[in-house]
């Protein structure tokens, strides 16, 4: 049986929400733990070393199309628009996709606060004219996103 509080004198290191999320999670069928936990720094790199295997297909796919249908994007899009892009991670294809449309701003939004900072600065330095405004936030709830 999983101890719910610490007894006298214990303490207890961890997170409160995460302790609280692995509680429930774990006294819960099915058993589960929410996806958000795992994607610090070093788990959002560990998803993009997996993005990079050969049998990790739809990184590939999804290049792919974006590069077929860029122009068509770009003649779709409001030239004041900005990108939201949930899940946002390395932000590894969102370059295809700015140089197609030029937006006015790019939003990435991801769990990963550090690395997603990370991406941002990088995206940054390739795009210096582009306001980029990262949302660290967990998109299963409500997110708010930046006035601009």
């Amino acid at each position: 049986m999983l101890k719910q509080e610490p007894q006298d004198g214990e303490q207890s290191l961890a997170d409160p929400n995460f302790r609280a999320d692995v509680l429930s999670g774990l006294g819960g069928q099915p058993r589960a733990i929410p996806a958000r936990w795992f994607y610090d720094r070093r788990g959002s790199e560990l998803f993009e070393a997996i993005t990079d295997l050969p049998e990790y297909y739809p990184t590939r796919t999804e290049t792919a199309l974006l590069m077929q249908i860029g122009p068509q994007l770009g003649a779709l899009a409001a030239s004041n628009a900005a990108v939201v892009e949930f899940g946002s991670g390395s932000s590894a294809k969102t370059p295809i996709l700015l140089r197609a449309i030029d937006p006015a701003a790019y939003v990435p939004i991801d769990i990963s606060g550090e690395f997603l900072r990370h991406s941002a600065r990088e995206l940054s330095a390739g795009f210096p004219g582009l306001p980029v405004l990262p949302v660290e936030a967990d998109f299963l709830r409500p997110v708010p996103l930046p006035p601009k």
